[in-house]
């Protein structure tokens, strides 16, 4: 076997296991550029993995220094592993410097196995990532922006909170079974009892739980997201009703003549801001509550009493409603119900 030939012994190990492989890959790092031997991207859950291989097909042990040289790309580019393939062993300083960092070494033999206890270890740390990533969506749907629970509006919360549970459950037990002792037991989200008898069986269950899990947080964000648009009409209109109640106020502190006619006509205004304020409160969740409360408050604490009162106020309108609009501005940018 010439070096080529044990090049392409690796790089067509990882194509079969369905790795997307490159040889003889330039790639550009921070400090530098680096030619690599087999350039190895593994997709898992949708977590991208990067694995670099240099094939050393030497008559002697591989020294210290090819070890170090390996790290330091691996570290230039971001990688997530590095192997170092030998079938003439390594020198001992080689492999003490190796301890405690993301090199591998390795020689044909040992890759089927050695590799394969990698990428299981690989596929539960994915696995622990997705779930986490399930589990915020899952908490954003129930638990408000104080950490209280508080389920939005119309949110199917029996579902949700299973949906939590079987999360929880799983990110808590995956970690067991870094090296599990098969057959092992696993209760899945729909509730059915699953007796596995190897890691393909156990992968192949994660990764359905994980898509089944997905699917129904993608029903339950779909409610949430109709809501979070019925929020929004809502705001939109309290807020043009504000905008509007403060044109025609100023209106009427600049002519108090007309005070009768834009008197009525602030009545009415003043009554829809408070009427819609109250229907987004009756929908909405706390955090948007307490900006409405707060802007209400401003209001009747200022613009209202103005209105009420003899002197002229218009300065007082015009500074009053500069900091109002700080408090609204909040209300505008939120999207988050």
């Amino acid at each position: 076997m010439n070096w080529y030939e044990y090049q392409e012994e690796v790089a067509v190990f990882f194509r079969n296991l369905g790795a997307n492989v490159e040889t003889n890959k330039r790639i550009s790092g921070i400090r530098g550029t680096h030619d690599i031997d087999v350039y190895i991207e593994i997709n898992v859950l949708g977590q991208k993995t990067i694995w670099i291989a240099e094939c050393k097909l030497w008559k002697t042990a591989i020294p210290k220094d090819k070890i170090l040289t390996l790290y330091q790309i691996v570290q230039d580019i971001g990688a997530d592993k590095g192997l170092l393939f030998s079938e003439s062993g390594f020198q001992s300083g080689a492999i003490n410097s190796t301890k405690q960092t993301n090199i591998l070494l390795i020689s044909i033999d040992e890759m089927k196995e050695m590799v394969k206890d990698e990428l299981n270890e690989s596929f539960i740390i994915n696995s622990i990532k997705k779930f986490n990533e399930l589990k915020s969506r899952i908490k954003k749907l129930w638990i408000n922006e104080d950490y209280q629970p508080e389920p939005f509006k119309g949110a199917p919360f029996d579902d949700i909170i299973l949906l939590d549970g079987t999360v929880m459950f799983f990110t808590l037990n995956l970690q067991k079974y870094l090296n599990p002792t098969f057959p092992i037991t696993i209760s899945t989200y729909k509730n059915s009892i699953q007796h596995l008898n190897s890691y393909e069986e156990f992968t192949k269950v994660v990764q359905t739980e994980i898509q089944d899990i997905e699917n129904e947080v993608i029903k339950a964000e779909k409610i949430y997201n109709n809501y979070c648009y019925e929020v929004e009409i809502m705001k939109n209109k309290f807020l043009s009703s504000i905008e509007e109640f403060l044109k025609e106020g100023e209106r009427f502190l600049i002519d108090k003549e007309k005070g009768e006619i834009f008197g009525k006509e602030i009545v009415y205004l003043m009554r829809n801001v408070s009427d819609l304020a109250s229907e987004i409160k009756s929908q909405s969740r706390a955090n948007v509550n307490k900006l409405i409360n707060k802007i209400m408050r401003y209001l009747i604490d200022n613009h209202y009493l103005y209105l009420t009162q003899v002197e002229d106020n218009h300065v007082s309108w015009i500074n009053s409603t500069q900091e109002l609009s700080k408090i609204t501005d909040q209300f505008k940018q939120k999207k988050d119900y």
